[in-house]
């Protein structure tokens, strides 16, 4: 179906808005959604009916929960082969983010698992619209608000935390201000994202992986008063890496 709108056959733009969320409705089913020309069809899906596309791709979430279909996949796992750049020049983009973050509020195993990939997606890589939703919910101080900030930023990229210590303080030092659970949950969360990724390495060396982060986790922690919880946060990466270089190290000269 998607292949016959693209820039070598029709044009999507003779659809009108109605046509285009009818074609859109009719991806539900469809058990894997990241097909080239899929993609495409959604990318420019982006720049006409935003909303209607981030009900759908919600839709086929709870479907995944709801009726577990086998090799029915909601999203692709990796990111949408040509984007959804155009939901950020939506006049209700803002909402739509706080759609999908509200989603994530259901705590189930699959929406921990897909909301935030689809957040991700939908924030462009977390650009300031989007941290600016999050930040509402940091600023509310309510628990189960704060640590879902946290859930949604589970499957970033590694280097989120390191480019943005200004948004991860202020989470850090509510959840330490709400209390222990609250910020032993979001610093697991934020912690995910941090380790996540290929330690390859060669035997007798350290992971170039686990270097960086010991580096930049030192330099970020040293930047905060010793003994807060952002500098514990750091600190805490810090030590994660080089653990991991110790026992790595150790581990060779055993077979050594």
């Amino acid at each position: 179906m998607c292949q016959v709108f693209d820039k070598y056959a029709i044009s999507p733009d003779v659809l009108k808005d109605e046509e285009l969320i009818i074609l859109l409705n009719k991806l539900e089913p469809v058990q894997n959604i990241e097909e080239y020309h899929i993609s495409e069809f959604l990318a420019y899906a982006s720049t006409r009916t935003p909303r209607s596309l981030i009900n759908l791709l919600l839709r086929r979430i709870k479907r995944f929960e709801e009726a577990g279909e086998q090799n029915y996949q909601p999203l692709p796992y990796i990111a949408f082969h040509h984007g959804l750049d155009g939901l950020a020049d939506s006049n209700e983009y803002e909402d739509i983010l706080r759609d999908i973050r509200q989603e994530a509020l259901i705590g189930t195993y699959y929406t921990s698992f897909w909301i935030p990939k689809l957040f991700e997606e939908a924030s462009l890589g977390f650009n300031p619209i989007s941290l600016k939703v999050l930040e509402e919910w940091v600023n509310s101080k309510d628990i189960t608000k704060v640590q879902t900030v946290s859930l949604l930023l589970s499957d970033t990229y590694q280097e989120f935390i390191f480019q943005h210590v200004y948004f991860v303080n202020k989470l850090i030092e509510q959840a330490y201000a709400i209390g222990d659970k609250c910020y032993q949950t979001v610093r697991s969360h934020l912690s995910k994202s941090a380790i996540s990724g290929e330690r390859s390495r060669a035997i007798g060396l350290p992971a170039p992986a686990d270097i960086t982060l010991e580096e930049k986790a030192s330099t970020v922690a040293a930047q905060f008063i010793f003994g807060s919880a952002t500098y514990k946060f750091y600190n805490y990466l810090s030590k994660y890496a080089r653990t991991n270089i110790q026992d790595d190290l150790a581990h060779d000269e055993e077979f050594d």
